[in-house]
């Protein structure tokens, strides 16, 4: 079923929207559908345009969600196994039209899920990065690079 809402851009009425979607995550969780938490292989996978909300199973099979997604499915996970009955998701601003969304614990202290894997993911990326091999020179000074000459190296000053 696709449930399309047109909600005005005012914060707590996005965050209690958001709420439901963490309800919704908890009882795929409760019911075994998913496991509390995203595995290490779900990735972050950003959205362009439209944001569509997906819930746990939907971002397991797909691989990745973004950033509501996933902080909806950690915040259910913490309050489906007791670790946290308070955990929920909040908004934070970004940018001048651009919001986040991170998990607020029951101590007052934030989780960001999308921005943890991202990171993991960019450092993932660093690591498996194959550098360009150096190109060796061909000639330098107008004379072949490799002459077969030995070089003697003075100080010029003897």
């Amino acid at each position: 079923m696709r449930i399309t809402i047109d909600a005005p851009d005012h914060g707590a009425i996005v965050e209690a929207l958001l709420d439901g979607l963490v309800s919704a995550d908890q009882l795929l969780i409760e019911r075994g559908i998913v496991p509390p938490f995203p595995s290490p292989s779900v990735r972050y996978i950003p959205e362009e345009g439209t944001e569509n909300w997906l819930l746990a199973h939907q971002v397991q099979r797909a691989g990745g969600g973004d950033c509501e997604d996933l902080a909806c499915w950690v915040a259910a996970g913490y309050r489906a196994t007791g670790q946290d009955p308070y955990a929920q998701v909040r908004l934070m601003q970004v940018g001048a039209t651009t919001l986040h969304c991170i998990v607020q614990r029951g101590d007052g202290s934030f989780e960001d899920p999308a921005g943890d894997r991202q990171r993991r993911q960019d450092r993932q990326a660093r690591r498996t990065a194959q550098p360009a091999p150096p190109s060796a020179p061909t000639e330098v000074h107008g004379l072949p690079w490799d002459m077969g000459a030995n070089v003697t190296i003075r100080d010029h000053r003897s």
